[in-house]
This record gives C-alpha cells, structure tokens and sequence, in this order.
C-alpha cells in the first residue's frame, strides 16, 4: 500500500479532488508507540509526546483521507468523512480538522486552498448524498481502511535504537520468518567486520 489513492481506496461514487504531502500528527502514548529514538528538540517545536507520519493526505467528494509511506512507526489509512467535520483551523504549519469526537493535526503547506476544496464538497453533500456514502461504506467497508496500525518491526528497531531493547532480546522474541527477516535487517546496519 502506497501513498497514491488507488481504485481500490474509492468508494462508489468517489473522485479524487486533490492530493497534497502531508504529515499527521498523532500521539506517541495513544498509539501505543515508545518514546521517538531522535526526539531531543521536538519539544522546541510543539511535538513533545507526538510523532509525525509522513504520508499523503487525499481529498474526495466523501471523505478527507490520509494515507502514510512505509517508513513510520503507524501505517496505514485514516478517513475523515465530510459530513462528520465541524471545524478546520490552521497554525503557521498545520491544518486542524475537528469532528465531534476527534482533532486530526496535518503538518502541511497551501492549506487554505485545501480548506476551501473541503469546504466546497462538504456543502455539497444534500441527504441524497449523505444516504449513497452510507450505502457505499456498507457495500465496500475495506475502502474505509483499517486506520493507522503499529508497524511492529519499525517500532522495535526505535527501541533499539533507544537502548530499551538489545538485538539479542528482540531475536529471542522472534520466531521463523520474523526472526530471520529481522536478523538480515539488523545485518544490513552493522558495520562489516574486518577479518
């Protein structure tokens, strides 16, 4: 799974609007994930305890959809469907995207343009187009995604990286496939030994 929006990311009846590089900003604690192996300074920037995902975040008549690349912690897909924003607000480098229950934060560049496009389809979604989403979720739940997922491999290379693992402890967790996939990695970042 890419960052480009493919067919199968659409729903019935959804277009592509507009594509833009983004990160998203998610909680380290509430991700489950450990403390960032390089994250000495973020706290100068307003991103103490929060990671940010690279990725892309997509705009379609539905939904606000971002989808990250595969080198982060957290992968995967998250929407946020037109009709459940309330509110869009933007700091020097973010796009805030609040609904009832969730504050999204996008680290990204050209956002009021951004805004406007959600602002234009959102305004477009009558009760005729709110009941075909609902019926294309229902048909094709997959295309919602699964939302962003611990990446396990990348997240025990940051421990690691942070001395709250050693190499042999994580070897020993592992087992088959896992273990020797990890193995070859962790091969890969050794310096070669003179011999």
């Amino acid at each position: 799974m890419g960052m480009a929006l493919s067919e199968d990311d659409l729903l019935a009846g959804e277009r592509r609007i507009l594509s833009q590089s983004a990160n998203m900003v998610i909680s380290v604690k509430q991700s489950g994930l450990s403390r960032f192996a390089f994250d000495d300074l973020l706290g100068l920037v307003g991103m103490k305890g929060k990671e940010a995902i690279g990725g892309m975040v997509h705009l379609t008549n539905y939904r606000v959809m971002f989808k990250s690349h595969f080198l982060n912690r957290v992968r995967g897909k998250h929407s946020i469907f037109l009709p459940s924003v309330e509110s869009m607000s933007t700091t020097f480098n973010k796009l805030i995207v609040e609904s009832a229950v969730q504050r999204f934060e996008f680290v990204m560049w050209m956002k009021q343009p951004f805004i406007d496009a959600v602002n234009q389809e959102k305004a477009q979604i009558d009760a005729a187009g709110l009941s075909r989403l609902k019926d294309a979720i229902a048909a094709n739940p997959g295309a919602v995604g699964a939302g962003l997922q611990k990446c396990v491999t990348m997240e025990v290379i940051n421990q690691v990286c942070l001395g709250a693992r050693s190499i042999q402890s994580v070897v020993e967790l592992l087992s088959g496939v896992d273990r020797n996939a990890f193995v070859e990695l962790i091969n890969l970042f050794q310096p070669p030994q003179n011999g």
